[in-house]
């Protein structure tokens, strides 16, 4: 929502700006430079939409590459969708080899058009900020933002 509205703004700025650039023969390639930054910016690991999450479905961690499907949680609510919508959207990739231990959770994202997408967690106290992984890329981390996994660790811990 708030890029959506970044790029509403940006576009009124660019035609406003693109008069006085014609008046004053600025090259147009530092409007499109900005308007680049801010699209990479605003562009997130997952790319979830809260409205098309139906469910998610919370599993103690079994092995890595695969969702535990057994004794789920099922978390229906729009705040608690938006919780898992906004930490995963929100998260920042870790560049480097991966070396970690067992997870603490399993996360199933169920879309409304019936797909699924899962992801490992780790909540330990011990660490500073939760960590999640795509089932399908067990050589990739994200850390989540510290008010994600506060949030999350209240909900599920």
């Amino acid at each position: 929502m708030a890029c959506t509205f970044a790029f509403i703004l940006i576009k009124i700025e660019y035609e406003s700006y693109r008069k006085e650039m014609n008046k004053l023969r600025l090259p147009k390639t530092i409007v499109i430079l900005l308007m680049l930054v801010l699209i990479v910016g605003c562009m997130s690991p997952f790319g979830f939409e809260e409205e098309d999450v139906t469910e998610i479905r919370v599993s103690e961690f079994e092995d890595f590459g695969q969702i535990n499907g057994s004794d789920e949680e099922v978390y229906t609510s729009e705040d608690e969708i938006n919780l898992f919508v906004t930490a995963l959207n929100t998260a920042h990739k870790e560049d480097g080899s991966v070396d970690i231990a067992r997870g603490d959770f399993d996360i199933r994202i169920i879309l409304d058009d019936g797909t699924e997408d899962g992801f490992h967690l780790w909540l330990a106290d011990e660490l500073e900020s939760g960590i999640i992984m795509h089932v399908d890329d067990t050589h990739t981390i994200y850390t989540l933002t510290d008010e994600a996994t506060e949030q999350l660790k209240d909900l599920l811990l």
